[in-house]
């Protein structure tokens, strides 16, 4: 018992350790300023999702994006998912041991009493065996000894016939002669010793009959005690037979139960034979889940820190690339102020002369006409070098995406698609289709893909948990992962997902939560 428990603990510890490590990564990769997904609003308006409808914000520690819908939020889910599969699998494969361990402990319970009753069956069947061996020993003996009392009644009515055959022909040889002989005997005898000597043959005779007389009587006498030992040892051995069957009777009961005792024996070999097989088949399957479940949270984890790394290193070349396009903007600015002074310097000659002569208030009204004209011919230059949209940042460093009037601002409404009133999430820009839709900031792209309600979708992580994301677009110019430049094209204008005509959907994202775009222009 202590084996498989210890086991089974050791597993569930593993499991555990392993479910902390992927736990542990998870939270280190999503950082501690995560929304939680929220049901979208309807079509037309914006999801409050930190997710694939959303934005995606950045933890405090400045590390990758917070979007389930990024790659880091998918992955994020993957091994969520994985982890509570390798749990319920976990779980099912420990009650699966305990309740092999269980069968094995109620089989290995039980054997104790199976091998009493096999140990008292065969002794039982030794002791009928050895009755029987007795009976069948003394079950000869008997039949010796009837058979030599049966010889022996053989022979004493062989000599009791005998006897009564010499007697029978005595008493005939008496009976015819009668007296005259033994006159005549005496009457020949040719001497006194002759006389004498027939007299003794004469009186032989008679005792020769006495004694045969007697000795029938005693053959007779012993010829009954013969029969009634003869009748005594049948009798015994009638007994001794009945002995043997009664103890060949109890030798097969005793062979039953010690056949039956043995087999509910071997039966519980083989249970306990299967309870330990599966009870290794569970333990070796545990095992194996736990190193799958280890590996695949180190490689999560490696994943995790390559994605870690990787956006860090995106957001420092949206940084620089940032940093790169203001410095070509401020140096196009300050050429287009170049230009404006050196024209102004040139007209002001102009201006003295026209003085002089009295016509000098035209020329001088003119001048700020060409100083206006050569400041818009220098800004759209300036502007010529990124897509057509508001090339100078507002007050909270965003432009405006894409050129077109405010149709729909921030806030509650009646959504003109479902025709429900909830939350506009945004601000819809009206503008043509395939009219180019620029980054409002810098940043990395973290979701690019098509969303439920709001057609073509895109969001851009610009750190610091800001986010902006882009709806209902014709066509998507990034991928996921992508380092974009304030004002470099991300998409075009359309009219994708629930939409009631051709317009771009703009939100601003704090963390995840949806806030009015127009605070930061």
């Amino acid at each position: 018992m202590t084996r498989v428990t210890a086991g089974t603990r050791g597993v569930r510890r593993g499991a555990i350790a392993a479910a902390a490590l992927l736990a542990a990564a998870v939270l280190l990769a999503a950082g501690p300023a995560r929304a939680d997904r929220q049901p979208s609003p309807g079509p037309g308006g914006a999801a409050a999702t930190d997710g694939g409808g959303g934005s995606a914000g950045t933890d405090s520690a400045g590390g990758s994006a917070g979007s389930d819908g990024s790659a880091l939020g998918l992955r994020r889910q993957q091994v969520s998912s994985t982890l509570d599969s390798a749990a319920e699998a976990l779980e099912t494969a420990t009650t699966q041991t305990n309740v092999a361990y269980a069968a094995y402990v109620t089989a290995d319970a039980s054997l104790p009493a199976a091998r009493a009753t096999l140990a008292a069956a065969q002794g039982r069947l030794d002791g009928a065996q050895a009755r029987a061996a007795q009976a069948t020993r003394e079950l000869a003996a008997a039949r010796a000894r009837l058979i030599a009392a049966r010889a022996a009644i053989a022979a004493a009515q062989q000599l009791v016939a005998m006897r009564r055959d010499q007697v029978s022909r005595f008493a005939r040889a008496a009976y015819e002669g009668g007296p005259a002989p033994v006159v005549r005997a005496f009457v020949a005898a040719s001497s006194l010793q002759d006389l004498a000597d027939r007299d003794e043959l004469l009186r032989y005779a008679g005792r020769s009959a006495r004694v045969q007389i007697l000795a029938l009587d005693a053959a007779t006498a012993d010829l009954g005690t013969q029969v009634a030992s003869a009748d005594r040892e049948a009798r015994t051995v009638g007994e001794q037979q009945a002995a043997v069957l009664q103890a060949v009777a109890e030798a097969a009961r005793a062979t039953t139960d010690a056949r039956r005792a043995a087999g509910a024996l071997e039966a519980l070999a083989q249970r306990r034979q299967a309870a330990f097989a599966s009870a290794r088949q569970q333990q070796s399957a545990d095992a194996a889940r736990y190193g799958q479940l280890q590996a695949e949270s180190d490689r999560i984890g490696a994943l995790i820190l390559a994605e870690q790394q990787r956006a860090a290193a995106a957001r420092a070349a949206a940084a620089a690339a940032a940093a790169e396009f203001a410095r070509r903007q401020a140096a196009q600015e300050e050429a287009a102020a170049a230009a404006v002074a050196a024209r102004d310097a040139a007209t002001r000659p102009a201006t003295a002369t026209a003085g002089a002569t009295g016509g000098g208030a035209p020329v001088a009204a003119a001048a700020p006409a060409t100083a206006a004209a050569a400041t818009a011919s220098t800004t759209g230059e300036a502007l010529a070098t990124a897509p057509a949209a508001a090339a100078t940042p507002g007050r909270g460093g965003l432009i405006w995406p894409t050129p077109g009037p405010l149709t729909s601002g921030f806030g509650y409404r009646v959504d003109p698609v479902t025709g429900k009133r909830q939350l506009h999430a945004g601000i819809d820009i009206g503008a043509p289709i395939g009219q180019p839709i620029v980054a409002a900031a810098a940043g990395t792209v973290v979701y690019a893909g098509e969303e439920t309600g709001y057609g073509n979708y895109t969001c851009i992580d610009h750190g610091g948990g800001l986010a902006t994301c882009y709806a209902h677009q014709s066509a998507i110019l990034v991928t996921v992962g992508q380092v974009v430049a304030q004002g470099e094209a991300i998409g075009r204008v359309g009219s994708t997902g629930y939409s009631t005509g051709p317009h771009l959907h703009f939100e601003t994202r704090v963390d995840g939560t949806p806030v009015d775009p127009q605070q930061y222009y």
